[in-house]
């Protein structure tokens, strides 16, 4: 063995000898520092999920909100506005979109916690009741916009 070699034919000072008693005794030393490291990746774990739990919340509210724009659509009637009743649906599909977009970034942190992946109903109503309100507006402003050019313009 190499370290009896070493121990018979060298000799060592006592700081040498306490150096060398320590690397052999470091790995005593490891269990309680694996514990604290343990403790300190389930405190961050237990944060991680409080967070997404919180954020879930919140885009549930938000879900709610666009769920509230949607009513004030059933009030709109006046056709001299259709345009800005379009870039009101426009940016409320662009928001809906983007909560598709959230939905399965929470769904992919769920899965890395090992929950069950949750469903955004109100999502999917809220969409589906906006697509004919949309496809609506967009069709009155093309309708509006050309017009002119077919009751004016050439047959060419």
């Amino acid at each position: 063995n190499v370290l009896e070699f070493l121990v018979d034919y060298t000799s060592m000072s006592p700081a040498e000898m306490r150096l060398n008693s320590e690397a052999f005794n470091w790995h005593s030393r490891m269990p309680p520092i694996f514990e604290e490291h343990d403790e300190i990746i389930n405190a961050s774990k237990r944060q991680a999920e409080n967070a997404l739990k919180l954020r879930r919340e919140r885009f549930v509210e938000e879900l709610e909100g666009y769920n509230k724009q949607l009513e004030e659509f059933e009030s709109f009637g006046d056709v001299t506005e259709v345009s800005r009743y379009l870039k009101k649906a426009q940016t409320l599909n662009t928001r809906l979109e983007a909560a598709q977009e959230k939905i399965e970034q929470f769904n992919l942190e769920e899965e890395a916690f090992e929950w069950e992946t949750t469903q955004y109903p109100l999502r999917k109503k809220v969409m589906d009741v906006l697509t004919p309100y949309h496809k609506l507006y967009e069709t009155t402003v093309e309708f509006q916009t050309k017009y002119k050019d077919w009751m004016d313009g050439s047959f060419d």
